[in-house]
């Protein structure tokens, strides 16, 4: 099962799990240069762990969660 996660507040971020292995995490300040990123969607983060995973398609991915306190 491969399972995404995105983080759209404060410092934002993604993660890629596979079968309960963490793939990739990263924040999107981290790619951005931007210090505490907020953006609404962390762009960068999320093709950065598509990426890691090996995912093509998004339709690889099994389920997405999505955190916001907005």
């Amino acid at each position: 099962m491969l399972v995404l996660g995105l983080n759209c507040s404060h410092d934002a971020s993604c993660a890629i799990v596979r079968d309960g292995e963490i793939i990739a995490d990263v924040q999107e300040e981290r790619l951005s240069r931007i210090k505490h990123d907020s953006t609404r969607t962390p762009v960068r983060a999320l093709a950065y762990c598509l990426a890691a995973a090996g995912v093509k398609d998004i339709n690889e991915v099994d389920l997405i969660g999505v955190g916001s306190n907005r």
